[in-house]
């Protein structure tokens, strides 16, 4: 005789906790690797849809059951069958519902993979999933609920808002400091499938700002620009869609306006001597100005903030090219070119419309947004032997990789026209990484104990460095309440900067890309302990960092090994 696990109400707190109990069979069989009973919905193995619930399910129960009994279809005419958890005398009176569920399921041709005990939680929210259209839902519901994502996720500085369906369980998370963790919302960041595709679609459908895709469709990539008018919260949106095998991803970035939301480069955390390289290149109002990094690295906002600091600005004609606008510029013309996905000719001239119209607007700057193909880069470059400021940013890893993205198959630019005379201004590459939350990182010596590679890290860093490390702190495992549990507290930027002299120019059109990086690093002070970071790399910019105890030194190795980093001899040194 087979016996299982039951979940019971416990006699001893008057039924009002729930106990294990061993029961004797019954029609209902869970599987014996299932006999835990599921109590979170996340832990509801995937299924297609509901077959005991929604419009048109093959067995209908009585309203005050549907929660007690369901069938869930997986796909090849195989279903789940899911008990709630209940005492042993209720379950025995609802086996002719069991008996007449599986009899109906085998009439119609389904085998049951599994027999499955949930908690009556995990049972009302699986009823809530049932697939229901959003105009089922109630008007105002989906909406409300991708709103208070969006509110949550700004409460929490997050710069995203990430939303990963898979299955029949929706993910929602958030970036914050650079990472991504759990929407905190009090379970976890877990929806159902169908509330949280809903919040998605209403989002989307709700915005009046150029969608690529007139209507949601979770099998599509799609995406658009919301205007974001929240309490306390104003800005804009930018939403993308990614369908995918197990369902749709959403990805929001959180784009806010106004003047307690504007960062000066003094805040972002540039050095003096990159600020002054900055300055410059605003000063000198010709040539190309190139900001590279990986994605979310803030690029644009530094354009914006560059654009908004140039001399003389209100005296100057500046224009930009974006796709799409994500922030108002103060000074610039902004206009919005649109990329159709389905259409290259299209866009091809849109964009060729605009570059005629603007050379007839007597510019003196124009910023172009992301430099992604020939268009784009020819359109820079035009500008430029016009005698032009031109800034674009740039999907590029480091100053040396700048060259060799723009010319490779897919932009297509020549090394020559590059290094031509007053074609290339400012190159800069930066990261944003995450700073260290004063109140509870750790010295040396209390990380060393709870992490005995820490030890390793530092003696390498004092012998082939040379540096001290006693002011070195270390993110803190679990954080504080004042940083809520992370660790870290913000971001500051790491950079490097090269502003291109003939020798450099020289180097590059030579096709020695080498030589170029030695000769921008043969102009540093080659001394980690010092703030000018002239000729030097995003790694030692992140190393100077970490040595004023503002962030963990474990970032520097996001750019370079510590052991392959090529040291530089310092003046009169025999290293």
């Amino acid at each position: 005789m087979k016996w299982f696990d039951r979940v019971v109400q416990s006699p001893a707190t008057g039924g009002a906790q729930l106990a294990m109990e061993r029961v004797p069979p019954t029609d209902f069989h869970p599987t014996e690797q299932q006999a835990e009973v599921i109590d979170r919905y996340a832990d509801v193995p995937a299924y297609q849809r509901l077959l005991t619930g929604g419009d048109d399910p093959i067995y209908r129960l009585p309203p005050e059951q549907q929660d007690k009994l369901i069938a869930t279809d997986i796909g090849g005419k195989r279903v789940n069958v899911i008990c709630a958890a209940m005492p042993e005398s209720q379950l025995r009176q609802f086996q002719w519902q069991v008996r007449a569920l599986k009899g109906e399921l085998r009439a119609k041709g389904y085998q049951i993979a599994q027999e499955l005990v949930a908690t009556p939680d995990v049972m009302r929210t699986v009823m809530r999933n049932v697939g229901r259209s959003t105009q089922s839902r109630g008007r105002g519901e989906p909406l409300r609920l991708f709103n208070e994502w969006i509110e949550m996720a700004a409460r929490a500085d997050a710069t995203d808002l990430h939303v990963d369906v898979l299955g029949n369980v929706a993910h929602v998370r958030v970036r914050v400091d650079g990472r991504l963790e759990p929407l905190a919302d009090g379970h976890g960041g877990v929806y159902p499938r169908g509330e949280a595709v809903d919040a998605l679609a209403a989002g989307y459908n709700n915005t009046r700002q150029g969608n690529n895709v007139s209507q949601y469709t979770e099998d599509k990539f799609v995406s658009c620009m919301i205007a974001l008018n929240l309490p306390g919260l104003s800005g804009q949106l930018r939403y993308q869609n990614f369908k995918g095998r197990a369902g749709p991803k959403a990805v929001v970035r959180i784009l806010r306006s106004g003047e307690e939301n504007a960062i000066t480069f003094e805040k972002a955390g540039y050095a003096r001597s990159q600020l002054r390289m900055l300055r410059e290149a605003g000063r000198s109002g010709k040539g190309i100005v190139l900001i590279a990094g990986v994605t979310s690295s803030g690029k644009s906002t530094s354009l914006k903030c560059l654009i908004e600091t140039l001399p003389g600005l209100d005296s100057k004609s500046i224009y930009t090219v974006e796709d799409p606008i994500e922030y108002e510029i103060k000074g610039a013309h902004q206009i919005e070119v649109l990329r159709d996905l389905a259409d290259e000719d299209l866009t091809t001239t849109r964009y060729a419309d605009t570059m005629r119209a603007l050379m007839r607007g007597d510019p003196d700057g124009v910023m172009m947004g992301e430099i992604r193909d020939k268009l784009t880069a020819m359109f820079a470059l035009q500008i430029a032997e016009t005698g032009h400021l031109a800034m674009g940013t740039v999907h590029a890893h480091l100053i040396s990789t700048i060259v060799p993205r723009l010319t490779n198959d897919q932009i297509g630019l020549s090394r020559q026209a590059l290094t031509g005379p007053n074609i290339l201004n400012l190159l800069v590459y930066q990261a944003l990484v995450p700073k260290l939350c004063p109140h509870c990182a750790d010295n040396t010596d209390t990380a060393a104990a709870g992490d005995p590679d820490i030890a390793e890290v530092v003696e390498v860093r004092e012998r082939r460095y040379r540096v001290p490390t006693r002011r070195l702190r270390w993110e803190h495992v679990g954080g504080c309440l004042q940083c809520e549990r992370r660790g870290t507290r913000g971001k500051t930027i790491v950079a490097e900067m090269l502003r291109p002299d003939r020798t450099w120019l020289r180097l590059v059109r030579n096709n020695d890309d080498d030589g170029a990086v030695m000769h921008f690093r043969s102009t540093s002070d080659h001394d980690f302990l010092s703030p000018d970071m002239t000729g030097k790399t995003v790694f030692e910019h992140t190393l100077w960092k970490a040595l004023q105890g503002e962030i963990d030194v474990r970032n520097c190795e996001e750019f370079d090994s510590f052991s392959r980093f090529e040291l530089m001899p310092r003046t009169g040194d025999a290293r």
